[in-house]
């Protein structure tokens, strides 16, 4: 079972306000973790935060956390949402969730659909109507980029 301890967001804090580089030791020391178990999970999470790219590995083990880092996505999951982004910006009018689908080639739309979802809240697509389903079964919703410069710049950047 994996249980979150909340080891990493004070660890993120810790690293945040320290303008100097610094060794595991130091955080563990700067957190108060004095079980050696403890500071091994500290050496496992400094090694996720490297691979993220949140930190930067100066050599010597030291390491300075890369404050221009803000959760960017890497890996399959970034590259996916990347092309989503992508099939929306280049639909023009308008858009649904299997045209995303389509040009993206994605093969999972539950992904597509959190994705509107989020962007619909944060107020950078808006839904513009329903059409008929492909294979004319049921009706999907279409939407639409609000402002295709801002989105452009916020959130395809």
């Amino acid at each position: 079972m994996n249980r979150r301890t909340g080891l990493a967001e004070q660890m993120r804090e810790w690293m945040r306000e320290r303008r100097r580089p610094f060794a595991p030791r130091q955080v563990c020391d700067g957190l108060d973790i004095l079980n050696e178990l403890d500071r091994d999970k500290v050496r496992l999470a400094i090694h996720d935060f490297l691979k993220r790219g949140e930190i930067d590995s100066l050599g010597n083990s030291k390491f300075r956390y890369n404050h221009a880092w803000r959760g960017q996505r890497t890996g399959k999951e970034g590259r996916l949402r990347a092309k989503i982004l992508k099939a929306m910006y280049v639909s023009i009018s308008q858009f649904s969730s299997s045209d995303l689908q389509r040009l993206s080639e994605v093969p999972n739309r539950d992904y597509i659909n959190r994705i509107i979802r989020e962007l619909a809240i944060m107020r950078y697509i808006e839904k513009i109507g329903q059409r008929s389903a492909p294979g004319g079964i049921g009706t999907e919703k279409v939407y639409n980029i609000i402002n295709r410069d801002q989105f452009r710049i916020e959130v395809m950047d």
